[in-house]
């Protein structure tokens, strides 16, 4: 967790708030897991440290809302595009 401490400043710095549900840098697409990545999130989250406020966690909500509402759907877990035999409601239940 630490292991970047030496690389970026005040990166200890981030973890003076919790941490929450969504954050500035989910919402800016910052996720990679590289050091300029690590860095970019770093900023956001000391933005937040420095500039949190009820406005600034309700903004936060809403364009987080408004990704998700525009992010395209995934196929389920297991979906398949090849055709079988009817599934039952029931596990061993067959027709």
């Amino acid at each position: 967790m630490l292991r970047w401490a030496d690389l970026i400043p005040e990166y200890e710095r981030r973890f003076l708030v919790l941490p929450g549900v969504t954050g500035l840098s989910q919402i800016a697409g910052a996720t990679g897991i590289d050091a300029a990545s690590i860095a970019r999130r770093t900023q956001y989250d000391l933005h937040y440290v420095d500039h949190r406020s009820t406005l600034l966690d309700v903004r936060t909500l809403l364009r987080t809302a408004a990704v998700i509402v525009r992010r395209p759907r995934a196929e389920p877990v297991g979906a398949t595009t090849v055709p079988g035999p009817p599934r039952t409601a029931v596990k061993g239940v067959t027709r």
